[in-house]
């Protein structure tokens, strides 16, 4: 029963990479836009003909480029926040569905367990890297006394 759990966990997850959810496919759009507003604001204002006379690119010209130019960068730094917020989420997600398991069902499916003890040591020095505190559990995964906490 447990395998068959881990396996349909596996089986979400590995479903969930290859697709776009429509908020990801929205985002894509989005980033389409910001850079064809980007490389239009690259371009210079050129000279112009008017039967015999040429005429120079008019200052409005520049301004709108320089407009577009601003709005494409605003617009990236929100598509940016919006990208990070996603990838956490997603993280939290992932973090959620295997944190769920106990040992003995990953042990198993690992075959004995180190793989998933790995993991689970690997977040917790994550977590211990930033400063958030650790239970015990990912304390004796890091293989941490009470000594060695006053490190962290």
């Amino acid at each position: 029963m447990n395998g068959n759990m881990d396996n349909d966990l596996l089986l979400q997850y590995l479903l969930t990479q290859g697709t776009y959810t429509p908020e990801e496919e929205r985002i894509a759009r989005q980033q389409s836009v910001v850079d064809a507003l980007r490389k239009q604001s690259m371009t210079a204002p050129q000279m112009r003909e008017a039967g015999r006379v040429v005429v120079a690119p008019s200052w409005a010209e520049s301004l709108g480029n320089i407009a577009q130019g601003l709005s494409a960068q605003y617009q990236q730094r929100g598509l940016n926040e919006e990208a990070k917020n996603m990838q956490a989420s997603r993280i939290s997600d992932i973090l959620k569905m295997t944190s769920g398991r106990g040992q003995q069902s990953s042990g198993d499916m690992m075959g004995g367990g180190n793989m998933m003890g790995g993991s689970l040591a690997m977040r917790a020095k994550a977590k211990a890297d930033k400063g958030i505190p650790l239970t015990e559990e990912e304390k004796r995964a890091l293989g941490m006394g009470a000594s060695n906490l006053t490190s962290l």
